[in-house]
């Protein structure tokens, strides 16, 4: 019952974000845990959150179109400094997280993956991972529960490329409870 909740606040979120960047003309796509959901066709709600990857050159316009809905969502950007090689730069880390009852649910979880993409290929913001560029040249469209949904262009290659050869084994529900419990 907490699952079917939880997932019920994270279409209404999804549905959000997706329309806002369409009505604006963002590019986006699932990514990670997300993504590995649609592939493996889970509820999104089973896992920890779902990763939305978007451009580094989106991320003003998107800070200022999507806003918090009291009701359903709560929407956070943070900038952390990171220097690297006597550079100073700073990340944004931009997040929404459903409005429930911690106590009773885990509340869902949208990241957004901030990526900057280069002639040769795509780097992530965040993490620095690079992968290939012919992931996002143009996307495929899953629909989940009604929502049309961007992911990259061969996700299983992908997957595989984020997750290793068993991206495809199920695991249990990740929680962010369980792993502070360890």
């Amino acid at each position: 019952k907490k699952l079917i909740q939880r997932e019920k606040i994270l279409l209404k979120m999804l549905a959000y974000v997706v329309n806002k960047f369409n009505q604006n003309k963002i590019i986006y796509w699932i990514d990670c845990s997300g993504l590995l959901g649609l592939i493996r066709k889970q509820n999104l709600a089973e896992f920890s959150d779902v990763d939305i990857s978007i451009k580094l050159n989106d991320v003003k316009k998107i800070r200022k179109i999507i806003k918090s809905n009291k009701k359903i969502f709560s929407f956070y950007t943070k900038f952390i400094s990171n220097t690297k090689k006597n550079k100073k730069t700073k990340i944004a880390l931009m997040y929404m997280i459903g409005n429930v009852n911690a106590e009773r649910i885990e509340p869902p979880l949208i990241d957004f993956l901030i990526k900057k993409i280069t002639p040769k290929y795509v780097l992530d913001i965040r993490t620095s991972r690079i992968s290939a560029k012919k992931h996002w040249r143009s996307f495929d469209v899953i629909k989940y529960k009604g929502l049309n949904l961007n992911v990259p262009n061969y996700p299983e290659k992908y997957l595989k490329y984020v997750y290793g050869k068993s991206w495809n084994k199920k695991v249990e529900f990740w929680s962010w409870r369980q792993k502070s419990k360890r």
